[in-house]
C-alpha cells in the first residue's frame, strides 16, 4: 500500500510541475521544471531511485528508515 500511494505521489508532483513548466514566463524556469517533472516521473516509474534508498549514507542517525525526505 505505501508503494502505491509513493508512486501516486510522485505522479501528482511530475504532473503539477508538467503544469508549473507550461505557465513559466521564463524558458529557464519551464526548463528546470520539465527536468523535476521527469524526475518525478522516473522515480514513480521505478527507473531512478531516492537519495538513500540504497541504504547508503543514512548511518546510526535520528531517522527511522521509513522516514524520507522529499526533494
Amino acid at each position: 500500500m505505501r508503494e502505491i500511494q509513493s508512486r501516486d505521489y510522485f505522479v501528482r508532483r511530475s504532473e503539477e510541475e508538467r503544469t508549473a513548466a507550461e505557465q513559466a514566463r521564463d524558458e529557464r524556469a519551464a526548463q528546470s521544471h520539465r527536468e523535476l517533472a521527469d524526475h518525478y516521473r522516473n522515480i514513480a516509474e521505478g527507473s531512478e531511485e531516492l537519495p538513500g534508498d540504497d541504504g547508503a549514507g543514512w548511518g546510526d542517525g535520528t531517522l527511522a528508515k521509513e522516514f524520507r525526505i522529499v526533494p
